[in-house]
């Protein structure tokens, strides 16, 4: 351990990151089963969240889906004219204080989701934890098919930096790497293995204009370097330090049974 690394460790905390929130449980997200709770006890929504590591859809032919996103305060979300897509990725950052019970992060989740009377359908949402009361944010990348020949799936994924080296610089290439490769990774997962059909959404945010700017560089580097197309919607504006990505990419592979949707008496076809 370098001598200065609890220095650095409260610069990332003065930025808005949590750098060792992932100590405890080996993870910075929310426990899955505490949020599954939580979101069982959301009524009355017009936004149904059904969390998973993946979501998909038909990779139209010649055609890419069109992602519209939207971010919103996770405690006064303000929604001034909503989308008419009936499919999302999400993405949250919900304070400790919630994110640990279940109880507290239903409540949370249901005056958030409340102010949507559009309906959608959320099948895969990460949800990380943040010791920041004002770093909360609630992100829904709403996807829009096109009309056209189905030639495969085309899986959406998301996914939030949560281990990473806190000794280099809040603004180092890594943090954004990190994101970026583990929606790659999830992608291969799923049997995606061209190249040219992924690409990546960066979901990022900084307190100054000169981290943004080199969150920015760092991220024109990587997909230049690999060839991967990407969509900069700029940053969360939310002003706390954070770094994730949503990405989609074809296959023409059978995606994975979801094994949670699967009650007594079905038949199984396994090959």
């Amino acid at each position: 351990m370098s001598d200065n690394f609890w220095e650095h460790v409260d610069q990332y905390r003065k930025l808005g990151f949590d750098p060792l929130r992932w100590l405890p449980t080996c993870s910075n997200e929310i426990d899955t089963h505490i949020l599954k709770s939580a979101l069982a006890e959301v009524k009355r929504s017009s936004v149904k969240v059904s969390p998973s590591w993946f979501d998909s859809f038909y990779h139209i032919d010649g055609k890419m889906p069109e992602l519209t996103r939207r971010v919103y305060s996770l405690t006064n979300a303000v929604v001034d004219k909503e989308v008419e897509v009936k499919r999302a990725l999400a993405m949250f950052r919900v304070h400790t204080g919630a994110g640990e019970y279940a109880t507290l992060l239903s409540e949370a989740l249901q005056n958030f989701l409340k102010v949507f009377s559009a309906k959608v359908s959320v099948s895969c949402a990460s949800a990380v934890l943040t010791e920041h009361p004002d770093a909360q944010f609630g992100m829904l990348d709403y996807i829009e098919l096109h009309r056209g020949d189905k030639v495969g799936y085309m899986p959406g994924v998301t996914s939030a930096t949560q281990v990473t080296d806190v000794t280099r610089a809040p603004d180092a290439d890594i943090h954004s790497n990190i994101a970026m490769t583990s929606t790659i990774e999830l992608l291969n997962l799923l049997g995606c293995g061209v190249q040219s059909s992924f690409k990546l959404f960066p979901v990022y945010d900084a307190p100054s204009e000169e981290i943004l700017d080199r969150i920015r560089s760092n991220l024109d580097a990587f997909t230049s370097r690999y060839n991967l197309a990407m969509e900069d919607y700029s940053s969360l504006k939310i002003g706390k330090l954070f770094y994730g990505s949503s990405a989609m990419a074809s296959t023409t592979k059978e995606l994975p049974t979801r094994y949670d949707q699967i009650e007594e008496g079905m038949e199984i076809i396994i090959t």
